[in-house]
């Protein structure tokens, strides 16, 4: 099980990471001079969620953590700006992704602990 949840977090976190740069350099990137603090802070976000689907490669926890805290932080800081929340599937992917990665790291580090002895 810890297995399939590994890849699939990998899986999933690879090809977001890949979608997400071309629409950013499609989109022509972010000016930050011309946005709103909440909406720097919110692509901020947006890339610390980025970098938490390349740590999950190395440290599933921590990296599917990252992932799921700023994908969390990213949704409420959209319904705080937009008054809805977003919209997508892409968003529903990054959750799957970070819960992948963190449920893999969690049973593999319940499999390492020994046993305790009867005293």
């Amino acid at each position: 099980m810890a297995l399939l949840l590994r890849w699939l977090g990998r899986g999933t976190g690879i090809l977001l990471f890949i979608f997400s740069i071309l629409l950013w350099l499609g989109e022509g990137g972010v000016n930050p001079a011309q946005s709103t603090f909440l909406e720097n802070f919110q692509t901020l976000l947006f890339f610390l969620a980025l970098a938490g689907l390349l740590i999950s490669w190395w440290k599933e926890r921590i990296g599917g953590s990252l992932t799921v805290a700023s994908m969390a932080g990213f949704c409420f800081l959209e319904l705080l700006i937009s008054n809805q929340p977003p919209r997508g599937i892409l968003y529903t992917a990054f959750f799957f992704s970070g819960l992948c990665s963190f449920l893999s790291g969690f049973i593999r580090r319940k499999k390492k602990r020994p046993l305790p002895t009867e005293a």
